[in-house]
């Protein structure tokens, strides 16, 4: 599969040029102009669907997108509408070829060539609509704010490093004060921000925990922030960031992460999982699984019940999702962190669960915490009805509202780990969990 990914790298680069080089050749060729018109209108379509959302990323995930990023994105969407346009040139005339008609008859209304058509265009549609989603799902322009620690004046220290699939990832190391005596504290949390969000916005949460006298590791996962990388698979490879991470916290600073805590939220989770049962992940000591999904093929399933009409659910599970694995360069459909989290024992494991307000639904967290072994804890935060009444009244516009909305689900505003419960339940745990002695 990642090979499969890095092939697709290549096959985005090159896709305009070869289109073109097919459509011009059919019009020196036969004064063909149709495709030359086609293949311009989908290059212009691509631009403008990737300019839309390079601006939307940006909008709602309150940052900017690089040049870099934001001219690479354009590109994979103008490819992407090449690739569907040489398909629908491809299937028209398959689809009249085995029907046995010739597309120069429909000046005569020639009736096979209209189911020709039409087979064709119920094709293309489906294929398009999959080839679309896994897009979404895969790919995403990264974005990046300019905040520092700084603007909150604490230490900190930049730290750049490189996963073990060779993705250059960006994070801040945030030593703690000294405790009472002026000891330094040997514990570090090392915060996995979940999908969409960057290490800017765990700031709130590190700089509570640097309060309480704990070191804090923030990165960014690969496709997010300031790391290389475009494409997503939901923990599945970003476990090697993990590792990395903790690799360079551990031998950075081995005082300061003698012991190291691993804090995850939904995908993030679902990264530490991995990341703790792989060679290596011995070094995580502990373990906070924060609104963490069970099997992702359930998940978009189930997310795929409730957002999509009936018809393209199916569309994208079967047909999306494979597409999806290849850009991500693992098969996630067959993805389940809830396979391997008995494997973090004897490591003690906290489970946070969310409200039901996130892309991740109760049951897959209760599914996670049925499969650990003990050490493990769990934890429900108190209701947050009033205050959630209360945000989606302060905005002021219609915008603004989906906005909200739509980063509350994410994950990304009014996160879980903001809730004062479950905060004191976090420092409980950080403070007193220990490794089960093996005999």
């Amino acid at each position: 599969m990642p090979f499969v990914a890095t092939m697709l790298t290549f096959v985005y680069a090159l896709l305009p040029l070869g289109a073109w080089a097919f459509a011009l050749r059919r019009w020196q060729r036969h004064r063909q102009h149709q495709p030359v018109l086609g293949l311009v209108f989908a290059c212009i379509l691509g631009a403008f669907i990737g300019i839309g959302f390079v601006l939307l990323n940006a909008w709602l995930l309150d940052g900017h997108v690089p040049t870099a990023d934001a001219a690479r994105t354009i590109h994979v969407c103008v490819a992407a509408a090449c690739a569907i346009k040489i398909a629908d040139w491809w299937t028209m005339g398959r689809m009249c070829r085995w029907l046995g008609v010739r597309a120069d008859r429909a000046r005569r209304g020639h009736g096979l060539l209209l189911i020709a058509f039409l087979l064709q265009r119920a094709f293309m549609l489906t294929l398009t609509l999959a080839y679309v989603f896994a897009l979404l799902l895969a790919y995403r322009p990264r974005v990046i704010d300019a905040v520092t620690p700084a603007a909150r004046k604490l230490t900190w220290q930049q730290e750049r490093f490189t996963s073990a699939d060779d993705i250059e990832l960006s994070g801040w190391f945030l030593p703690a004060p000294g405790r009472s005596g002026g000891a330094a504290s040997s514990t570090t949390v090392l915060i996995c921000h979940g999908i969409g969000s960057r290490k800017q916005q765990q700031m709130g949460l590190a700089e509570f925990l640097l309060g309480q006298g704990y070191n804090v590791m923030l990165f960014d996962f690969r496709g997010h922030g300031a790391s290389g990388g475009n494409s997503v698979s939901y923990g599945l490879r970003e476990r090697f960031d993990v590792l990395a991470a903790a690799r360079q916290a551990k031998e950075r600073y081995p005082t300061r992460a003698r012991r190291i805590v691993g804090l995850g939220t939904n995908t993030g989770a679902a990264a530490l999982i991995m990341a703790a049962v792989e060679p290596g992940g011995e070094l995580i000591d502990a373990v906070v699984l924060v609104d963490p999904f069970a099997s992702l093929d359930s998940l978009v399933r189930e997310t795929a019940d409730r957002l999509l009409p009936m018809g393209l659910r199916q569309v994208a599970r079967w047909l999306s999702l494979p597409v999806a694995s290849c850009h991500a360069g693992g098969w996630l459909g067959s993805f389940t962190p809830a396979d391997s989290v008995d494997g973090i024992w004897p490591r003690p494991v906290l489970v946070i669960h969310g409200r039901g307000q996130t892309f991740v639904p109760p049951e897959q967290e209760m599914q996670v915490y049925r499969r650990l072994s003990w050490p493990r804890e769990q934890f429900w935060p108190s209701d947050n009805y009033q205050k959630s009444r209360a945000t989606i009244k302060a905005v002021r516009s219609d915008a603004d509202l989906v906005k909200s909305l739509f980063r509350q689900w994410m994950g990304l505003s009014d996160p879980t780990t903001n809730d004062a419960g479950v905060r004191a339940r976090m420092l409980e745990f950080i403070e007193e969990s220990r490794r089960e002695p093996v005999i």
